[in-house]
């Protein structure tokens, strides 16, 4: 029977998907900080916990004037953990901190502008050395404060995908493959298309979905299944 939805969920295409995200949310210009010192320490904070947590210990690094690498790596751990307390395991990512700016300084002479200038691949490599940096961190800091084009994934992205009956491989490089066919490589359009999913997940594709309204509800299985049932 013809329920007035396009056919049929699960054959959506990533160009399909983004051109509908991109006409309901335009141009988001994710990542809300002001230069990519702030972009890498947000991406180690944010693991793990709300956007809310990190502003506040963003906030707080930002009033003690650490606002590059030499002044954090400058700064004992103890005053570091404490300034980013907010954001929980502050221990741990403190330390990641440290670990992820030593490595910057020991690959590019400590210039924070020449190490996000390398070239893609080798500088994912050196992001993937540092202890507690995933895919999706290095990812985040290669798209965001490097700006060159990488799709990132996130529990977001899958939740979207797997609610709307793409099946793809099981590892993070293969859902990113999936997002990335046939698309544009070009760092506006993955940077609007990660945050469109992001708004998408957090508005409507939530652990209990809400559909009235989802810009993907024609695409997705639960969303038509909420339709027939209203």
């Amino acid at each position: 029977m013809d329920d007035g939805f396009p056919d049929p969920p699960g054959r959506t295409t990533p160009g399909e998907m983004y051109a509908v995200l991109h006409a309901h949310y335009g141009d988001l210009e994710w990542w809300p900080a002001p230069g990519p010192f702030q972009v890498m320490v947000g991406a180690v904070l944010t693991q793990r916990t709300t956007w809310r947590n990190v502003e506040m210990a963003m906030e707080r690094l930002e009033e003690a004037g650490i606002d590059g690498v030499d002044p954090l790596m400058a700064l004992p751990i103890e005053e570091l953990e404490a300034l980013i307390r907010s954001s929980g395991t502050y221990r741990q990512k403190a330390r990641r901190l440290r670990d992820l700016f030593a490595m910057v300084q020991g690959t590019s002479d400590g210039s924070l502008e020449s190490f996000l200038a390398r070239q893609r691949d080798r500088m994912r490599s050196d992001l993937l050395s540092v202890n507690g940096i995933g895919p999706e961190t290095a990812d985040s800091i290669i798209l965001y404060a490097a700006k060159q084009p990488v799709f990132v994934v996130d529990a977001y992205t899958r939740r979207v995908l797997v609610r709307i009956g793409i099946e793809t491989g099981p590892s993070y490089d293969d859902v990113a493959a999936w997002f990335t066919r046939g698309i544009e490589e070009d760092v506006g359009i993955y940077n609007n298309y990660h945050a469109a999913l992001v708004e998408v997940a957090k508005g409507y594709c939530r652990k209990e979905p809400g559909c009235d309204g989802c810009p993907l509800r024609s695409m997705c299985p639960t969303g038509r299944g909420a339709s027939r049932g209203q």
